[in-house]
């Protein structure tokens, strides 16, 4: 069930589009794809394959409206030309920043590190923007070249299907070698 609402989550984000309608035209094609997966899982009831993919549309249609310009929430400013953009809080002397995911550079993207010895799939790639909240750092942190100015880059997202949705250390620890495996690919990530 799990490999089936990735699937959706990745026709979502790759169509842009995030309503039940859309989920519920794709999901036949989606469990008959996956149906002997679902046969050996003891699966036999197509329905009940559908109704549990379809649970995870709420969390991504939440994660489109929270931190996709191409959600489907309006602009947090309500300004027109505005874009729609996420408070991401900061620690320490890191200032908070303007989130927004801009478009879908690609899904189930190889990340591969010889050197490291690693490899694994980045269920979504996506192109984003971020830009300091503030300029109210103490004397000496921040500000410098740079500073209040848009930074585009690649950021990997992993979609976790699981019963605890709670971020854990070992998938934080994944994005984190994602993220590092896709800078040495790509100088950004």
């Amino acid at each position: 069930v799990g490999t089936m609402r990735h699937d959706l989550f990745e026709r979502c984000m790759q169509e842009r589009k995030f309503s039940d309608e859309f989920a519920q035209q794709n999901i036949d094609q989606i469990v008959r794809s996956h149906s002997d997966t679902l046969v050996g899982c003891q699966y036999y009831d197509d329905a009940r394959a559908r109704d549990e993919v379809l649970r995870v549309m709420p969390q991504v249609r939440q994660f489109a409206a929270k931190y996709c310009s191409f959600g489907s929430a309006p602009t947090r400013r309500g300004l027109p030309g505005a874009r729609n953009s996420s408070k991401l809080q900061g620690h320490g002397f890191q200032s908070d920043i303007d989130f927004t995911a801009d478009a879908v550079y690609a899904t189930e993207e190889a990340a591969i590190s010889p050197e490291l010895g690693l490899k694994g799939f980045v269920d979504a790639t996506l192109a984003t923007s971020t830009r300091p909240c503030s300029q109210t750092l103490p004397y000496g942190y921040g500000g410098g070249v740079g500073a209040g100015i848009n930074t585009r880059s690649l950021i990997g997202v992993e979609l976790k299907t699981g019963h605890r949705q709670n971020p854990q250390n070992e998938h934080m620890a994944q994005l984190a070698l994602y993220t590092l495996m896709l800078r040495m690919r790509r100088g950004s990530a």
